[in-house]
């Protein structure tokens, strides 16, 4: 048999490939540590450092896997600096170091902390919540750790209601909270605010420990019958319950206890007959008489309106303008939507100045003679005939008619002085005019003749003393004496009450959004005007939540929140006096809050890390990572191709899957 021999060439082949090999396998890095440096306008430097072993002889590249920082960096210093690295304020950074000879060999570091260069004053970007065990039914405990930037010394933990809590300094996290009231609910919520600004916040919800064990009514609603013969309503309460009590529960709202017998088990409750008085806004309050601290309410967001006690109301005013007149004068047709009036006309004005009166029934109406006023938007004024309380002011962009010759009294206004000991008050009455007569004016009102022989030229005119009886809606009427059609009214929009039977007032109610936070969160400012009200305080509450029922007079405004700017809830908030709950007022957003913000949820730049193969199913091991915003929960689901591999949380990213099939 012949011998065949392999060549010196061939085996230098298999050597250098085996050399290769080997030093493939050995190649490592490992504790890749790095430290941002020189942060400002929204980038930064990075100083970053690692061991190895057996590295290849071509050097290695720094990268964030889709951008390299540089690809001929010679190894056997200790530091290497580069950058500039652009920052978002948003997003951990992870930097890899790969051997350019060997580009299995590498490893990675993520920052733990979210990196901001721009001139943000504080932020507090994340709560993480740990150890979370149950005390008692009203008692929990965790631990908390936050993500911040820029933040004073002191942070705020809040409870559920925005109370505070406790204040705890930076330099202590993590902390251990050991005693944090609980509400009852599933899920507990806790805010946390920078102690020197309370815009610089976020809140985080998670599971209650306690809850299994708990009394629980929830998803508490009404739905209200139609109203019957005598304005009066039925409405059916429903809600879900869970651990009650066997003693039954009741039901009240509006310091009324519609029954303390009921039983749980049915499908619905029905409660009633309520009066559709348009100005309650009833609430229902469930309440389980074994538990009273385990209850919960459903609120109406609007009073009932039955029968003729619907609401006197004016809106959707449309003017369409025809032609000008040779006075400087326009004329115009006029149509709007209207319920609950109290007769068959309405009155018309021109700012101050009164246009007629005119019949519902024959809206549309064409006005012949219209003036505008000295501004480049001119006013229409439509109020229910006789009825002041019920109108609406609709402003428009007028023609431009020429000069007015004619004689004009117009912007007139009145303001009334303190009551005195008598009961009495004083008015001054200012206004404007063109083209008067030599005359003078009179003054008049409520069938009441102030004086007819006053000389144009003076700052303001006093009347009175009048009567502050809390009923006369007070008017002043000033008449050219030479021009008896040259005149303009002012008309107080509510009674003037002197003593003590004038009645509580909130008024005046506004509600200012914060800047959204980069959750969609957001906080409300509150203030109003109020006169005459109880001493218990008062209540602010709205689409269906009370954001508290203890509040006190006195503060120059409230901060609600944080709320979420969801893209679909038009925010309310009503303050109610806690004495009198007949005394409130409201506002109401135009639009959604945050919604130009809002962030669609994107899941990018993933990255696999595949380890060890297992021997017994086919199946390896890897670590998955990637970027994500705008998500809406704090879990995501993981996939091989149709299969379900299990679910993991964002926050424990980069993590650790054991048995992924391919």
């Amino acid at each position: 048999m012949s011998k065949k021999y392999l060549s010196t060439s061939f085996l230098g082949f298999i050597m250098f490939i085996l050399s290769t090999n080997l030093l493939s396998q050995n190649c490592e890095i490992w504790d890749v540590i790095w430290e941002p440096i020189e942060c400002e306008n929204g980038v930064t430097y990075v100083n970053i450092s690692f061991d190895n072993a057996n590295p290849g002889s071509q050097g290695f590249t720094i990268s964030e896997r889709d951008f390299e920082y540089g690809d001929d960096y010679e190894y056997g210093d200790s530091l290497y600096t580069f950058g500039p690295v652009e920052v978002d304020c948003n997003t951990l950074l992870t930097f890899y170091i790969t051997d350019n000879e060997n580009p299995d060999c590498e490893d990675h570091y993520t920052y733990p902390n979210i990196i901001c260069c721009d001139t943000i004053n504080c932020l507090i970007a994340d709560i993480l919540i740990d150890s979370t065990h149950c005390i008692n039914d009203s008692l929990v405990a965790f631990q908390l750790d936050l993500t911040t930037y820029n933040v004073g010394t002191y942070f705020d933990v809040l409870l559920e209601d925005l109370t505070l809590f406790n204040t705890y300094p930076y330099d202590s996290l993590p902390v251990y909270i050991d005693s944090f009231p609980s509400l009852g609910g599933s899920e507990i919520l806790v805010t946390v605010t920078d102690s020197d600004s309370m815009y610089c916040g976020t809140e985080r919800q998670f599971d209650n420990p306690c809850f299994d064990t708990l009394c629980h009514i929830f998803n508490v609603f009404a739905e209200v019958h139609e109203c019957n013969d005598d304005n009066e309503f039925f409405v059916d309460v429903v809600f879900e319950s869970e651990n009650v009590g066997s003693e039954g529960f009741e039901i009240r709202g509006n310091g009324v206890s519609y029954g303390d017998d009921f039983q749980y088990g049915e499908t619905y409750y029905t409660v009633g007959p309520l009066i559709g008085d348009c100005s309650t806004l009833y609430e229902f309050v469930i309440i389980d008489n074994e538990n009273p601290d385990c209850n919960n309410h459903y609120g109406f967001d609007a009073p009932i309106c039955c029968g003729d006690s619907l609401e006197c109301a004016i809106w959707d005013i449309l003017v369409d303008i025809t032609e000008c007149n040779d006075d400087g004068s326009y004329g115009l047709y006029v149509n709007f939507q209207y319920q609950g009036t109290t007769n068959d006309f309405f009155d018309v004005w021109a700012g101050n100045e009164f246009v007629g009166y005119y019949s519902y029934e024959n809206l549309p109406i064409h006005i012949d003679t219209f003036y505008g006023r000295d501004a480049e938007y001119d006013l229409i004024r439509i109020c229910d005939n006789d009825n002041d309380a019920c109108c609406a002011v609709y402003e428009f962009l007028g023609p431009d008619c020429g000069d007015e010759e004619e004689c004009r009294i117009f912007e007139v206004f009145a303001e009334a002085h303190e009551c005195n000991d008598n009961g009495g008050f004083f008015v001054d009455v200012i206004f404007d005019y063109d083209n008067v007569g030599n005359e003078g004016f009179s003054i008049r009102g409520n069938g009441e003749i102030y004086g007819d022989d006053f000389e144009y030229g003076e700052t303001y005119y006093t009347i009175g003393p009048l009567l502050g009886d809390c009923e006369t809606i007070y008017e002043f009427v000033v008449i050219d004496n030479q021009f008896d059609d040259c005149g303009g009214e002012f008309v107080f929009e509510e009674e003037i009450c002197c003593g003590e039977e004038e009645a509580c007032r909130i008024f005046e109610v506004y509600a200012e959004a914060s800047e959204c936070y980069d959750d969609g969160g957001f906080f409300v400012d509150i203030e109003f005007d109020f006169h005459n009200v109880g001493d218990e305080g008062f209540t602010i509450r709205g689409n269906g939540e009370v954001y508290g029922d203890d509040f006190e007079y006195g503060e120059t405004y409230y901060t609600i929140g944080p709320l979420l700017g969801d893209c679909e809830t038009i925010y309310e908030f009503v303050v109610i006096d806690n004495q009198f709950d007949d005394c409130g007022g409201e506002f109401v957003f135009e639009e959604e809050i945050c919604c130009g913000d809002m962030m669609a949820c994107d899941i990018r730049d993933i990255e696999i890390d595949s380890m060890s193969c297992n021997d017994d199913d086919g199946s390896y091991s890897l670590v998955l990572n990637f970027i994500v915003d705008g998500n809406t929960n704090e879990f995501f689901d993981v996939w091989a191709g149709e299969e379900y591999i299990g679910f993991y949380r964002y926050d424990e990213l980069p993590v650790y899957i054991s048995n992924f099939y391919p």
